[in-house]
């Protein structure tokens, strides 16, 4: 028999088992309580459920959050589920951190992960060591278009695929989110200034 010794913290237990369900728990307590508290947290932190739930929120709103976002929204679907949620019902999820603080978490799901230096002169060298590009394009989508065409090594860090943005990827027209004005379709004016923006993540 092998022993792991693993600081009691909350979530952090189970995160640190690679949120994956230990055979046994063995904890001192004063009370009962914390039976029903170690019960919850490792359901919650079931891996095939918490890998669903991150998915269906990267689908429906292009947020890849970290794991605990995926526990969160998988804890709340189940209270949905179970009856304790119901439809007319007012919930807030909060969730916060960005999915690259814990990719691990997704690895066996997720297919060629680029991997972004964190380092602006490693980003240049893949434009000629320009940090400012000068592309012509009736749209957000249009300039990305021909600057991946100019520059195919950047095409597998901006977007997958199938083409689309990752959702880590931000991309601004004049400091303006283009998620919040149109998307890959935002009109581009001459002499308008684009910056793409890969996820910065920590804690």
């Amino acid at each position: 028999m092998s022993t792991t010794l693993v600081p009691p913290t909350r979530a952090e237990i189970a995160e640190q088992l690679g949120w994956q369900l230990p055979t046994a728990v063995v904890t001192p307590m004063a009370g009962g309580s914390l039976l029903t508290k170690l019960r919850k947290v490792f359901t919650q932190a079931r891996a095939a459920e918490r890998v669903a739930a991150l998915r269906l929120l990267a689908e429906t709103t292009d947020r890849f959050t970290e794991t605990a976002g995926g526990v969160t929204l998988g804890a709340t679907i189940t209270l949905a589920e179970r009856g304790k949620l119901l439809p007319d019902d007012e919930v807030v999820v909060c969730l916060s951190g960005h999915g690259l603080e814990t990719v691990e978490a997704v690895q066996d799901t997720v297919l060629d992960a680029p991997t972004i230096a964190p380092r602006l002169r490693d980003v240049a060298a893949h434009v000629g060591g320009t940090r400012a590009i000068e592309i012509d394009g009736a749209t957000v989508g249009g300039a990305l278009d021909q600057l991946v065409t100019r520059y195919p090594q950047l095409a597998p860090r901006l977007r997958d695929a199938h083409g689309a943005p990752y959702p880590f990827v931000t991309f601004y027209l004049n400091d303006e989110d283009v998620r919040l004005v149109g998307g890959s379709d935002t009109t581009v004016a001459d002499g308008d200034d684009v910056t793409i923006v890969p996820a910065v993540a920590g804690g």
